[in-house]
């Protein structure tokens, strides 16, 4: 991610009963899903399918994948991994 995202202005301390921690305001949450569902739509060669696929539809796959080995109809499991 750009180091536009960390700026302070964008950050907010905050303590909520016995938690704390520093969350993004509106402006930064909005521009973070703007960068991660631009992400998603990215195209990349997907060799389980043999072929070009969005991250958005290959993770959907994986996660396809991974409840078939949860329900027993699949023994291994192969996470994608991006070069």
């Amino acid at each position: 991610m750009d180091e536009e995202f960390f700026e302070e202005e964008k950050l907010e301390q905050v303590e909520i009963l016995e938690f704390s921690g520093v969350f993004l305001n509106e402006d930064g949450m909005k521009k973070t899903l703007n960068a991660f569902e631009k992400k998603l739509n990215q195209i990349h060669y997907y060799s389980e399918k043999n072929k070009s696929l969005s991250y958005r539809k290959i993770i959907r796959y994986q996660v396809q994948l991974y409840k078939a080995v949860i329900t027993g109809q699949r023994e291994h499991y192969l996470p994608l991994v991006v070069k």
